[in-house]
């Protein structure tokens, strides 16, 4: 068994438990060339119940990670090739970090609990802020 990435498979595992009738999912991962590679080796030997939902995962890399990339993973896990994406750039959640960060110091201290109820609070107010902006920023206000 390959533990490397077994963090990120609990993870993927729990988000994928009861989803059967999902048709198709793209998971976008910094490392996604790399993580990829064994994944349904990993997923038939620690969650055998969920292998017919990872046939249905198509792992790509978000677009500001994929440039630091070999030119065959650019092609290869480019979210630009991917049916059904759109123009998103897979980087969403890397967006956070910076108010995360800024809440590490106060947060580190704090119980499981609270500390969850915390990030909550935090992602919510990140996401009321940018919906209720949304009109505001805009090409014209980039500068």
């Amino acid at each position: 068994m390959i533990v490397r990435y077994i963090n990120v498979d609990y993870a993927l595992a729990g988000a994928l438990q009861g989803k059967d009738n999902i048709n198709d999912i793209v998971l976008s991962y910094d490392i996604g060339c790399q993580y990829y590679k064994n994944l349904k080796s990993r997923f038939r030997s620690c969650f055998p119940d969920l292998v017919n939902t990872v046939r249905k995962i198509t792992v790509r890399v978000g677009k500001m990670h994929l440039y630091g990339h070999e030119e065959q993973c650019q092609f290869g896990f480019s979210l630009n090739y991917t049916h059904g994406v759109g123009r998103t750039d897979g980087e969403e959640c890397e967006r956070l970090w910076s108010e995360y960060n800024q809440a590490a110091g106060s947060t580190k201290h704090m119980g499981r609990g609270h500390r969850c109820y915390t990030i909550d609070d935090i992602t919510s107010a990140w996401n009321w802020t940018k919906l209720t902006h949304m009109g505001e920023w805009g090409p014209r206000n980039v500068y």
